[in-house]
C-alpha cells in the first residue's frame, strides 16, 4: 500500500507591510495542517522574531537564505527549490507559499487572494498529491495559459520531476530583466506543463471588484469554524471596502468618531462601544470594564455565523487589537491571539476581560518590581507613577527608595492609595547620603517582591510598551536592555551594551533570582554600570536586547 509523502516545504517570508500578522496566519495554517519542517527563506528585518514564531507554532523554521534587501524578492526561494531539484535530485513534491499581500497591506483583495490559495492548496495538500501521481506536473489556483502560463499568486505543489525541466532560474531570471514576476512565471517556463488548476483558471485576481469570497471552499462551514478576524482603523472603515459579510465591532472615545462605513451592505450586524482610556482629575487610568468585554464576546458568539469580524478602532491598533486577541484566545487559537498581542496593544486589560468572560483566562502575568531612588518628590515621583500606569503590562510594584526623610514623597503615596492605587510602596530611609542614590539600592532590591526587578530614577520616562516588550524579549532571557533617549547625548537614540559605559541604569530589568545574585557594588559614579555588566556576565547567553528607544533618560 503506497503511503503519499510529505511535501517539502519551502516558505518565502518578505518583512514589509503587515507581515508579521501573515506569519502568524501562515504558520497556524502550516501547523494545523501538519507541515511542521519547513525551509525559509527571508528578506528584511526581524529574522528572530520570525524563528521565535517557529517555535512559538511548533514549526521547524530552517534558514536557507535571509538577506535586508527585500528587492531580492522571492529569488532565494526560487533558488532553493531548483537546488533540491537538480542537485539534491529530492523525489517528494514540493510545496511553495509566501508571504502574499504584505506589500500592499491595505489592498483587501490580495489578503482574501491568499486566503483562497491557502484554503484551496496548503490546507488540502493530501487531496492533491495524488494529483502528481496521476500525470500532473503542478497543481495550485487559477492556473493562466493566455501570455505566459503560471499559478496566479505563486503558491504552488509541483513534481520535483517538472522542475528539473524547468530553465536555469538565474539565466531565466535575468533574461526577465531582474523582474519580481519572474519568479511567478518560472513555474510554467517549459513547453507542456500539466497543470491542475484549482477553483478556477484564468480569472483575472488583480481586478479590484473581483468576488474572491465565491471561490472559498464550503463557505457557510468555513465562516462559521473560521470566521477571520481583522483590525481596521477609522480611514480604512471610511475608505474600504469590507473583506465581506462581517461583523464589526467599533470603538471610539465619542459618538462622532464612530465611522460611517464605506461598503455599509456588507455590515451583518454592527456593535459600537464608546470605550477609552480615560482619566480622572488626579491623572489616574481608568481601564476598559468587564462589562464591555463581555457585550463583545455575546455579540460575536451571538453571531458566528458570518465569515469576517472586524474588529475597529481609531488607529487600528489599541483596542481593536485586544478585542480581537481576546476573541481569537476564546476560540482556542492561543498562539496567535499572543502573537497580536505581542505586537503592542493600549488595551491588555481589555484582551484579559474578554478571556475572563469566555471562561479561558489567560495565564497570570509576572510581576515587575520597579525600584526607584526618589529625589524630586512630589511631582516627578508622580510622573513615574503615571508612565507605570500606562503601561500595558499591569502587573509591576513600584518601590520608591527615599534619600533620607520625605515627607512629600510619603503624602503622595499615601494620597494616591486612598483613591485605590495600591502597586506604590514607599521606603523612608534615616538620613540623605546622596551620591546618586547608590548607597540605598540594595534596599530596594531587597525589598522587591517581582519575579523581575528593574532599577531607576524618579526623574526617567518610559513607554507604555516598556514593561510589555522587556517581558517578550525576556522570555529567552534572564537580563534584558533597552535603547535609551539619553540626555547626555543630545536626546540621540544610545544603543546599549553591558559593555563599560554601555547602558545607563534605567535600560535594564533581570529576573529577581539573578538580581538578588549580583549584590550592589558601591556607591561611586560608575556603580551602576559596573552592576549592569555583573548582570550581564550572570545571565551569560540569556542576556536579551529590545532595540527601541523604550526609556528616556531625563
Amino acid at each position: 500500500m503506497r503511503t503519499d509523502p510529505t511535501p517539502i516545504v519551502v516558505y518565502h517570508v518578505a518583512a514589509m507591510g503587515n507581515w508579521q500578522e501573515v506569519v502568524v496566519e501562515q504558520l497556524q495554517l502550516l501547523a494545523s495542517c501538519g507541515l511542521r519542517k519547513v525551509r525559509l527563506t527571508h528578506v528584511g528585518h526581524g529574522l528572530d522574531w520570525l524563528l521565535s514564531q517557529g517555535r512559538r507554532f511548533g514549526v521547524s523554521l530552517e534558514v536557507v537564505r535571509t538577506d535586508p534587501n527585500v528587492q531580492h524578492y522571492e529569488t532565494f526561494a526560487m533558488l532553493e527549490i531548483e537546488r533540491l531539484a537538480k542537485q539534491e535530485w529530492v523525489h517528494d513534491p514540493i510545496l511553495y507559499l509566501h508571504t502574499k499581500g504584505v506589500s500592499a497591506p491595505h489592498d483587501l483583495g490580495k489578503k482574501w487572494w491568499r486566503l483562497v490559495m491557502q484554503e484551496h492548496l496548503v490546507r488540502r495538500w493530501r487531496e492533491h498529491i495524488p494529483h502528481l501521481h496521476s500525470g500532473y506536473d503542478a497543481v495550485g489556483v487559477n492556473w493562466h495559459t493566455h501570455g505566459e502560463q503560471h499559478f496566479s499568486g505563486t503558491f504552488w505543489l509541483a513534481s520535483p520531476d517538472w522542475i528539473r525541466r524547468l530553465p536555469d532560474f538565474v539565466a531565466y531570471h535575468h533574461a526577465k530583466g531582474l523582474t519580481r514576476y519572474s519568479c511567478e512565471m518560472w513555474i510554467g517556463a517549459a513547453q507542456w506543463c500539466r497543470a491542475y488548476s484549482l477553483a478556477c483558471a484564468g480569472h483575472d485576481f488583480c481586478n479590484p471588484d473581483y468576488d474572491f469570497f465565491a471561490l472559498l471552499p464550503d463557505w457557510s462551514q468555513w465562516a462559521a469554524e473560521r470566521a477571520e478576524v481583522v483590525t481596521w482603523s477609522r480611514e480604512q472603515a471610511e475608505r474600504e471596502r469590507l473583506p465581506g459579510p462581517s461583523l464589526v465591532v467599533s470603538f471610539a472615545d465619542s459618538t462622532d468618531q464612530f465611522p460611517t462605513f464605506r461598503d455599509a451592505a456588507r455590515v451583518v450586524a454592527r456593535l459600537d462601544l464608546l470605550a477609552h482610556d480615560a482619566t480622572d482629575r488626579h491623572g489616574l487610568v481608568v481601564p476598559p470594564s468587564a462589562e464591555q468585554a463581555r457585550s463583545i464576546l455575546d455579540f460575536v458568539r451571538g453571531n458566528k455565523r458570518s465569515p469576517f469580524i472586524v474588529m475597529q478602532c481609531e488607529k487600528g491598533i489599541g483596542r481593536s487589537r485586544a478585542a480581537a486577541a481576546g476573541v481569537l484566545w476564546c476560540r482556542g487559537e492561543k498562539q496567535r491571539a499572543q502573537a497580536i498581542m505581542d505586537m503592542g496593544t493600549h488595551n491588555r486589560a481589555l484582551c484579559r476581560y474578554i478571556c475572563e468572560a469566555g471562561g479561558c483566562p489567560l495565564p497570570a502575568e509576572e510581576l515587575v518590581s520597579v525600584v526607584a531612588r526618589v529625589k524630586y518628590s512630589p511631582d516627578r515621583l508622580l510622573g513615574l507613577i503615571l508612565c507605570l500606569q500606562r503601561q500595558r503590562h499591569q502587573n509591576w510594584e513600584l518601590v520608591a527608595v527615599t534619600d533620607g526623610p520625605d515627607l512629600a514623597a510619603v503624602e503622595l503615596v499615601e494620597s494616591i492609595a486612598a483613591r485605590g492605587e495600591k502597586r506604590v510602596r514607599v521606603i523612608v530611609t534615616p538620613e540623605p547620603r546622596g551620591r546618586w542614590g547608590h548607597p540605598y539600592r540594595q534596599v530596594g532590591i531587597d525589598a522587591a517582591k517581582g519575579d523581575w526587578i528593574a532599577l531607576t530614577n524618579d526623574d526617567n520616562y518610559y513607554v507604555p510598551g516598556w514593561l510589555e516588550q522587556m517581558l517578550i524579549a525576556g522570555r529567552d532571557a534572564d537580563v534584558v536592555l533597552c535603547d535609551t533617549l539619553h540626555s547626555y547625548f543630545g536626546w540621540r537614540v544610545y544603543p546599549t551594551g553591558p559593555q563599560p559605559g554601555g547602558a545607563d541604569l534605567g535600560c535594564c530589568m533581570a529576573r529577581a533570582a539573578v538580581a538578588r545574585a549580583v549584590p550592589w557594588p558601591g556607591d561611586d559614579p560608575l556603580a551602576d554600570g559596573r552592576f549592569i555588566q555583573s548582570l550581564a556576565a550572570q545571565a551569560g547567553s540569556r542576556l536579551g536586547h529590545v532595540s527601541r528607544p523604550l526609556f528616556v533618560h531625563n
